[in-house]
């Protein structure tokens, strides 16, 4: 039996499909509900001090690297989006580094309440140099300070001074 269709619409159907298979592989394929997550940023890789709190960014999710101090707060807490994550600083800190990791999607943290913080500046990874490290200052005592992703707002999340 001769089959009707050319030889090459098949040849490009067998990259259509392996294209497609190895998408459903990659959890950071465009369209994939799950995130990937970077493995290069490990709490224990970060040299916390005190006084700051870190906090990895990356698409769709949210991880606390090390320093905040609340009880539901601890070390490597993953915090998928819309799902917000706040971080209590100790007393005296006022540093938070925002680890941009994001391999897919841009980002960009900004305040979304009052008082403001500097926002920072748009990590693009396929900018081929994305900025990676953000550092935020809140000046402010006894207050929270409120922000979120510009580009994806489902990523949002509360800084508490003491």
């Amino acid at each position: 039996m001769v089959c009707p269709y050319p030889s090459h619409l098949w040849q490009r159907l067998d990259w259509f499909f392996l294209l497609i298979y190895a998408c459903l592989l990659n959890p950071g394929c465009a369209g994939s509900s799950q995130p990937a997550l970077p493995n290069s940023i490990q709490a224990m890789d970060t040299q916390c001090t005190t006084g700051m709190a870190q906090i990895l960014v990356g698409d769709g999710f949210m991880r606390i690297l090390c320093g905040c101090t609340g009880t539901a707060e601890t070390d490597g807490t993953y915090i998928q989006a819309p799902t917000s994550l706040t971080c209590h600083l100790s007393s005296g800190s006022s540093v938070v580094l925002f680890h941009l990791s994001g391999t897919v999607n841009r980002h960009q943290i900004v305040s979304t309440g009052t008082p403001t913080f500097v926002p920072s500046a748009v990590s693009d990874p396929s900018s081929g140099n994305p900025i990676t490290v953000y550092t935020a200052f809140f000046p402010q005592t006894s207050t929270t300070y409120s922000f979120a992703d510009s580009f994806n707002s489902a990523i949002q999340g509360q800084i508490v001074i003491p």
